[in-house]
């Protein structure tokens, strides 16, 4: 414990030396970190659980005199990277970190008046606010008090409130009776001070000239000096909380690890003081773990060069909230292949809105407890104060938040929120806190958690899409929980084009339960362009998913940068590391025809159907149709002899010249003779005098061949019997390759 010293305040005046002061056992304070909650391994501001110091006896402040000042650090195991609010104001960086002292406006008191003597509920009032100057030479964010007739009341929060013990009550300063003037130093009884960090330690964070006042022997609700009792039966105890830190929790992480990790806090007073923390063990202030999961990817879906996906072909969300998690890809997505990437919560509440406005717009209340109300994907930008004390039950990524009109509101309805706190604050003045440091923004997060997701290889003429809203589900099932938009205009059942220069999206969520561990799982299709597909494409799309934002540099990671993005997490982009997304195949099949003559009298005719056209029965897919021409190879006595395409002479075009130009449409048969090709396919047929092995290429997919050898134009003996035979060519394309022509398990692979 502290020894004791002198106190820095002179005496207001001298008549009041012989006042008596609340009197108790010694000064006790005891740290503890009030339900630690999990950070983000994978975060660079976490928002860490609050620190409670609770002091009881010691001998209060006499009332009149000015109450000494402590300076408080509060040192963490890793940075502390809390939103820098002012910059080098002569030569300190003010943050966003607090420390509220009797629990302002919580709702402790209620449902006391501030009458008298009571110690009722209490409003906010900053030090440096109207009604609380810190304009001494000590510099901002330093505050005077002069103690008031009852120690519970010395951080009531009265703007430019003052006492003297001519009439025993409490009175403001209006330079009347001997009072000063408003906006005198020394006027009001502020509880709530700003926080600075300390030069060339970035894991701590201080309090300078914080007025402290130990209890003493108060009672909760006991009466000023001369009155009666009230209410003997609780001590009064002073509750100082410290709010919004946040920590560079990344330094804990390692890949592929998910063990968790405590992250401590200890506290420190100096200054002429009784106060000291009893048991100075480090507190345990959040846990350290990844946030998030290897996101999961559905596998390579293949997709064909010569059949065009248009807005048209895309699947249809209308029914997606139906089963966000395992929607029904078969029905909903025309035969097109089913595509996504699934993002999962390393524990409930990794995944947080900006604030509790987003909670609040997207929500309702059934049978007592909010849940996600279905249709609803608003973003609003009003923030919603969170500005009771203890608020680590919002689960949002902002923290404690007093932001005055017309920036943020009070909650609609009870504040606070249903399924926050249980005791309501009351109508108490001094909702919003404000001073010269911009403390009036503290707290706020700039978004709320966002997924970005990354797309690879993606090759010239392909538009990849994905909605503009999605759902959060319970993990492993379609119970939806929540949700995360792209845009704040976009309709939900809209695709939405991926940037082309960028190739990422980001998601940022709106409404998720932190009781529950969620899935988020985005739909992913692609539009294409056959003038602009490339004739070759060998590497398969990719996809990879994370936290976002991720800084574009280091700049600002470790320290809280006034433009720092908060929450703010280490580029992590991980995704399966076996699967790519998509595939787009080249339309071809490849036959082979292994004996061809038109040699000696016989002949061989050849038959090459495009069987892509499907019927109109609702079993077969119906986006498979495919055209394109058929390039042949002739081989004879260890070598290739002859190439020729599908190409009628017209103009400079040659006819049977490569590439083709002429198409085998889908359900046509073309046919040919290997003695003199055809005229209405543009071929010339084989060398002359052929026999040998031919291979055929086509530029469409589903495509079955036949031949039939005889010797019709051979002249026999007489008696002879004539040659004729007919076989299928060989489909050389591989086995494993089948193609799905029908949504049944049935496979167009019969290899001939």
């Amino acid at each position: 414990m502290a020894d004791f010293r002198k106190f820095i305040y002179a005496t207001a005046m001298a008549g009041l030396l012989s006042a008596p002061a609340f009197a108790a056992g010694p000064l006790r304070c005891d740290a503890s970190g009030v339900t630690p909650p999990f950070v983000r391994t994978e975060g660079h501001a976490e928002l860490v659980g609050e620190v409670q110091i609770n002091c009881t006896g010691g001998t209060a402040t006499p009332t009149g005199q000015a109450v000494p000042r402590v300076d408080i650090r509060v040192r963490l195991t890793t940075n502390i990277t809390s939103k820098l609010l002012a910059a080098n104001v002569n030569g300190v960086n003010y943050n966003e970190v607090l420390l509220l002292i009797d629990e302002p406006n919580s709702g402790r008191y209620a449902p006391n008046s501030m009458l008298p003597g009571q110690t009722g509920n209490r409003g906010l009032l900053a030090c440096g606010d109207v009604g609380a100057p810190d304009t001494s030479n000590s510099g901002p964010n330093v505050c005077g008090i002069i103690a008031p007739n009852h120690p519970s009341r010395t951080y009531d929060g009265v703007a430019n409130g003052w006492h003297t013990s001519t009439d025993g009550n409490s009175h403001v300063c209006d330079g009347e009776g001997g009072r000063p003037s408003a906006g005198t130093f020394g006027c009001g009884r502020p509880n709530v001070f700003q926080g600075h960090q300390v030069p060339g330690n970035p894991t701590m964070v201080e309090f300078n000239g914080v007025p402290f006042d130990p209890p003493g022997e108060a009672k909760f609700n006991s009466a000023p000096i001369g009155e009666p009792a009230i209410d003997l039966s609780s001590p009064w105890v002073r509750t100082l909380r410290i709010v919004n830190l946040r920590t560079d929790a990344n330094a804990f992480f390692v890949a592929g690890n998910n063990s968790t990790i405590p992250i401590l806090a200890d506290i420190s007073f100096s200054g002429n003081t009784q106060a000291g923390i009893d048991d100075p063990r480090e507190l345990v202030v959040a846990y350290a773990t990844s946030g998030l999961n290897q996101p999961e990817v559905s596998g390579t879906a293949s997709f064909v060069q010569c059949v065009a996906i248009n807005q048209n072909d895309l699947p249809d969300l209308r029914n997606i909230e139906d089963s966000p998690h395992d929607f029904d890809y078969e029905a909903n997505f025309k035969g097109v292949p089913q595509m996504f990437i699934r993002f999962t919560e390393g524990y409930p509440y990794s995944f947080k809105t900006r604030g509790w406005e987003q909670m609040q717009a997207n929500s309702e209340i059934v049978n007592g407890i909010r849940q996600y109300s279905p249709g609803e994907f608003n973003s609003p930008t009003v923030f919603v104060r969170q500005n009771v004390p203890g608020g680590i039950a919002y689960h949002t990524e902002s923290g404690f938040s007093a932001t005055p009109a017309p920036t943020a509101v009070n909650p609609t309805g009870a504040n606070p929120p249903l399924g926050v706190g249980t005791v309501p604050t009351g109508d108490v003045g001094g909702q919003t806190i404000a001073n010269g440091t911009g403390i009036a923004t503290a707290g706020n997060a700039t978004n709320g958690t966002q997924l970005q997701i990354k797309f690879g290889s993606i090759p010239p003429g392909v538009t990849v899409v994905t909605p503009g809203v999605v759902y959060l589900t319970r993990a492993g099932t379609d119970d939806i929980t929540g949700i995360a938009i792209r845009s704040a205009s976009t309709d939900p059942t809209d695709w939405l084009d991926v940037d082309s220069a960028t190739l990422t999206v980001v998601y940022e969520i709106m409404f998720n339960d932190p009781l529950a561990t969620e899935n988020l799982t985005v739909p992913i299709a692609i539009k294409t362009n056959l003038n602009q597909l490339p004739q070759s494409i060998d590497e398969e799309a990719t996809v990879v998913g994370g936290f976002a934002p991720a800084p574009g540099s280091q700049v600002a990671v470790l320290t809280s940068a006034t433009g720092g993005k908060l929450p703010r997490f280490f580029l992590n982009l991980t995704g399966d590391d076996d699967l790519g997304l998509f595939s787009i195949d080249k339309c071809n099949c490849n036959l082979m025809f292994p004996y061809l003559s038109n040699a000696g009298g016989f002949d061989t005719g050849v038959a090459i159907a495009n069987t892509s056209l499907s019927p109109t029965d609702s079993i077969y897919r119906q986006t498979l149709a495919q055209a394109g021409p058929i390039q042949f190879w002739y081989f004879q006595g260890g070598s290739m002899v002859k190439t020729e395409c599908t190409s009628v002479a017209s103009g400079s075009v040659t006819k049977g010249s490569c590439p083709g130009t002429t198409f085998v449409k889908a359900g046509e048969v073309m046919t040919f003779l290997a003695s003199i090709g055809s005229n209405t396919w543009g071929l010339t047929g084989g060398p002359t005098a052929f026999t040998g092995y031919m291979i055929a290429k086509s530029g469409f997919q589903y495509c079955h061949g036949f031949a039939f050898f005889s010797d019709l134009n051979r002249i026999a003996p007489a008696g002879a019997a004539g040659t004729s035979v007919g076989y299928l060519a060989l489909v050389m394309d591989s086995s494993g390759f089948q193609l799905r022509r029908t949504n049944t398990r049935a496979f167009d692979s019969l290899n001939h």
